[in-house]
């Protein structure tokens, strides 16, 4: 009797492993729910049903492996549909579209320079000799496009800096003021409001001076920086250069330019950040200007307050 049960458990347990490695049909457990009278018989009931579901498992296998294969081949596969294509044609030409604007926009300055100067053909062109300090005083000279090719010159002949004579004269520091003295002979009252408006002009000129001597390093650098942004730009946008390799390359090698790029985002952003705080200070120096420029009607508004006919 036991040996006939030891066979049969012998029996049945090679079944069940073959049923593991072959995956032949499924064995339903309830082929042995009849037999759980005996211990070794549950047993038995317990390996049968978790083999059944073991192998139903199994054969899923593929329904899982299958959107995971698509999602593999769709990362790996090149990018060539129409909506990318339209997209890549798009931001060329508009990359394009800056860079022809920038040039036509430079190109045309002398035309305006001719008007300007010649107040709009009433009078002669200026030339370097009727107007040797033209290169001083145009906004071209800070692109690289001065109104005179040839440099300026001083009385001993040395070549002049354009570029710096243009930042003081835009920025007002060309404009001198008088140094307060402790000698002069007014009243304390009117030697205190010179005192102040000399500090306040000036404090506005020397901070105009820094903000446009960004203007006179880049042109100091051979526009070095001018012609990088234009050079990124077009290697951002351009069709061969740039989305053919990204629509062609690995997902992971695309991945890294994203993030290269990322980097560089946050460095700009910084820039333009630092250019808004600038804004905001000239902003607040322009109004400082305002209310310097209004001094001598709050003048005449406080006389005309207390019935006075001079000065307050």
């Amino acid at each position: 009797m036991f040996k006939t049960r030891l066979k049969a458990y012998g029996i049945l347990m090679l079944a069940a492993a073959g049923i593991t490695l072959l995956s032949v049909p499924s064995v339903r457990a309830d082929f042995f729910t009849a037999c759980t009278q005996c211990e070794a018989n549950y047993y038995l009931s317990e390996i049968a049903d978790y083999t059944y579901k073991s192998l139903a498992a199994v054969n899923n296998i593929p329904q899982y492996l299958s959107p995971l294969t698509h999602m593999a081949l769709a990362w790996m596969q090149t990018d060539n549909t129409d909506a990318t294509a339209t997209l890549q044609s798009d931001f060329g030409n508009y990359s394009n579209g800056l860079v022809n604007n920038q040039k036509q926009q430079l190109d045309v300055q002398t035309t305006f320079l001719n008007d300007f100067f010649s107040q709009n053909g009433k009078v002669p062109l200026p030339t370097e000799t009727t107007l040797p300090f033209a290169n001083q005083i145009t906004y071209a000279t800070m692109l690289n496009k001065p109104y005179f090719s040839n440099p300026e010159k001083d009385a001993n002949g040395n070549p002049i800096d354009s570029a710096l004579k243009y930042t003081e004269n835009a920025s007002g520091q060309a404009i001198t003021h008088v140094y307060p003295a402790r000698n002069w002979s007014g009243t304390r009252d009117a030697q205190q409001s010179y005192l102040n408006y000399y500090k306040t002009i000036s404090a506005v000129q020397t901070f105009n001076s820094y903000v446009m001597s960004q203007l006179y390093t880049n042109a100091k650098n051979n526009f070095n920086l001018s012609n990088l942004q234009i050079k990124l730009m077009q290697d951002a946008s351009d069709s061969d250069t740039w989305f053919k390799k990204i629509a062609s390359e690995e997902i992971g090698i695309v991945l890294r330019q994203i993030l290269l790029f990322n980097s560089q985002m946050y460095i700009v952003m910084i820039n333009i950040l630092e250019t808004q705080q600038e804004m905001l200070t000239a902003q607040a120096m322009s109004n400082t200007l305002v209310i310097i420029g209004n001094q001598f009607n709050e003048s005449n508004l406080l006389s005309n307050a207390r019935g006075q006919t001079g000065p307050p």
